[in-house]
Formats: C-alpha cells, structure tokens, sequence
C-alpha cells in the first residue's frame, strides 16, 4: 500500500530544520548528512550537502516568514490541512442534510421533534452537570478544610451517585434514532463541535495525529499560546482559544468558502449515506501525490476507494457563483435532493420503537483525562 522512499523520510526532516532558521536548519543540515557519508570524505560531502540544504531552506522560511507575517509551514503540510479542512465541512454538511431528512420523517411519522428533544435533554444534562460541580466542590471544601465528616462526605457521595444514576431511558422510533446519530456526527467535527464543550466531544472532532497534542496543549503557559495559534490548523484555533478563555475566532462563512472552492450539488452521490467522504478524500489525496498514512488513510479504505464510481472533486476549482452557492447550501442544510436514499435502520424484536439511554450533555472531562491516563493509545485511535 505504501512504497517508502528515502525522500519520504528525508524531507518531513528537513522542514523541521527549516523551521528552524538559517544557522539552526545548517547545523541540523549538516549534523545529519555526516551520517550519511561512508569515510572521511563521504562525510564530509554529507555535511556539506545537508548544511546547504538545511541553510538554504532555512533562508527561504525565514525570508517566507517576513514577508507574510506568519510562521512558515510547509506547502505540503498546508495541503494536507486544506484538504482535511474541506472535508470536515462535507462531513458538517452530509451529517447536517441527513439529520433534517430524519427530523421530517420522524415528526411526521413517530411525531417526536428530535431537535426540540435534543434541546430538552441537552437542558437536563446541563442541569445535572452543574449540581454534580456544586456537590464536588463541596466535597473539596471539606476536606481542604480539615471538617470532612464521615457522614457528610457519605452523603455528598450518595447524592452524586444518584445524579450518575439518574438518566431518562425513552422509547424512541428509528428516525428520531437517526436524526440523533447524524446530530452527533455533524458536532463531531471540527466545523460543528462546540469550542466551549467537553473535552470527549473536542478530541473525537480531532483528526487522530493531532489527538495527543489536544491535552498537552491544554497546559500550555500564556507565552506558548500564542506560537501554539500559529503552528495549529486554522479549524482548530477556536478550540485552544475557547479552552484558553480567549476571544474566538468566527467560522467560516460557508457562502465565501466554496466561493473558492468546488461545492458539490444537492443531487451529489456523496451525501448518501451509503458513500463513505472518506473514500472519495482518498482519491484527492491520490491525485495529490500526497503519503495515505499523514491523512490516517490506510490499505482498508483504499480497498474500498477503488471500487467507488464517483470521481475526485477538484476542491480547488469553484463551479458555481454567489447565487448558486447560496440555493445550494440552503438545499444541502435542509436535507433537499435524493429523498429516495435507502438507510437501514435494525429494529429489536418485539419492542415498539428503540430505546435509548439519554445523557446528552455531560461534562466528561475528568473522565476523559483518567481515560487518556490509563490508556494512552487512545490519543490514536
């Protein structure tokens, strides 16, 4: 699935080194061409191709850095996020188009709203979350204190036990079931997670290789922040500077982003729920020339890709004006088009509808950091 060539290991570390100015990037240079001489001389020609190698892309960073105000990145690296970039808001849209489609068949045939039961539940959840910290910090008090008595203590555990216990088990019909799953899909990305929400909600909207810089970064002193704003893809900003307590950036307006870009059409084969982005983003990525494994692609999903009809985008060429861009996104977002799609719901026997157990809002970061403690794998999974 992947040839691997010296090239491919060899220029992800120049980059580096270039990032690190002319005098850093012509020692780092030169220090690893010395290993790749053989005698004397051979080593020194490798010295002296790294170090000019590594001075020279340290010069054109630098010079890059200068003249644009921002720190240097390489161009394959911002291809890598501009094309990871895009397909989270196909994934935003598709997720977005399917949970309105089950919204309308849910309230027309099972007669539930699932946006006005995600609201409710939501407000619960919320409701929950802030006497469970009013209980905990209560709970700290005493023993900070010194007057943790065993009986109150006892108390405060049995009345946290049961707001832990206390969730609503609904019957609900397969297309509020549905709209449920495509909500949660759609605010798992990175263009529809709340920046403000719970560090589990934050980290499943993270592409796997950034994952375990997510609570690393959480620590981060004020003076690394802001390199930290620098280095991070723009669609992840408004994560660090919400967690940071700083002013948010806007997302982008979509209108004025696929006014740039190649905004697939209502009737697109894509936002079925059959077709897997990830497939389609596998051929962009190929057409690229770009390394699989930097996108977490791997030989399963290319498999898959080669058996799918649709052809790549040319995200880069935009193929509709203002006007049409905006019928469309209004068409995607309200679920128009291919009202026909086939979606394969499993019923349980003998039970009339699907039962759900419902904590929609939950503050799950404490449970997350002992999770990411006890199983560091998870970060890249």
């Amino acid at each position: 699935f992947q040839r691997w060539r010296v090239m491919d290991q060899l220029g992800p570390t120049f980059e580096s080194f270039w990032a690190k100015g002319p005098v850093g990037g012509t020692l780092l240079g030169g220090t690893l061409g010395f290993f790749f001489g053989s005698g004397p001389i051979g080593r020194m020609t490798g010295v002296t191709v790294g170090a000019l190698i590594g001075g020279i892309g340290g010069v054109y960073a630098g010079a890059e850095e200068a003249l644009t105000g921002e720190v240097w990145i390489p161009r394959r690296r911002r291809i890598e996020r501009e094309i990871n970039q895009y397909f989270d808001i196909l994934e935003y849209l598709k997720h977005t188009r399917l949970f309105e489609q089950a919204r309308r068949r849910a309230i027309f045939q099972e007669g539930i709203d699932p946006l006005e039961f995600i609201e409710r539940h939501s407000a619960e959840g919320d409701e929950r979350m802030m006497m469970r910290r009013e209980l905990e910090q209560m709970k700290r008090e005493e023993v900070v204190h010194g007057n943790a008595e065993e009986a109150k203590i006892k108390r405060i555990n049995q009345m946290l036990r049961v707001i832990s216990e206390t969730k609503e088990a609904q019957a609900i019909g397969p297309y509020t079931l549905q709209a449920l799953q495509h909500h949660a899909a759609k605010s798992s990305t990175l263009y529809g997670v709340d920046p403000y929400g719970a560090w589990m909600d934050i980290f499943r909207a993270l592409p796997s290789k950034d994952r375990p810089f997510f609570p690393e970064f959480m620590k981060a002193s004020p003076e690394e922040r802001e390199r930290i704003l620098q280095i991070v893809p723009e669609d992840q900003r408004r994560i660090y500077q919400a967690k940071w307590g700083l002013e948010v950036d806007e997302r982008p307006d979509l209108e004025a982003y696929f006014s740039e870009r190649y905004l697939p059409g209502a009737d697109w084969a894509g936002w079925s729920p059959d077709v897997h982005l990830e497939d389609i983003k596998y051929k962009v990525i190929k057409n690229e020339a770009l390394d699989m494994t930097e996108f977490g692609i791997w030989e399963d999903v290319a498999n898959r890709a080669q058996m799918l009809q649709l052809e790549a985008p040319d995200i880069h060429q935009p193929n509709q004006d203002v006007h049409d861009i905006r019928r469309e996104l209004h068409k995607i977002t309200r679920g128009m088009g291919l009202e026909d799609v086939f979606i394969e719901v499993v019923m349980i026997p003998d039970k009339l509808g699907v039962y759900v157990d419902i904590d929609i809002s939950d503050d799950m970061m404490e449970r997350f950091r002992e999770a990411l403690h006890e199983q560091p794998e998870l970060a890249f999974a």
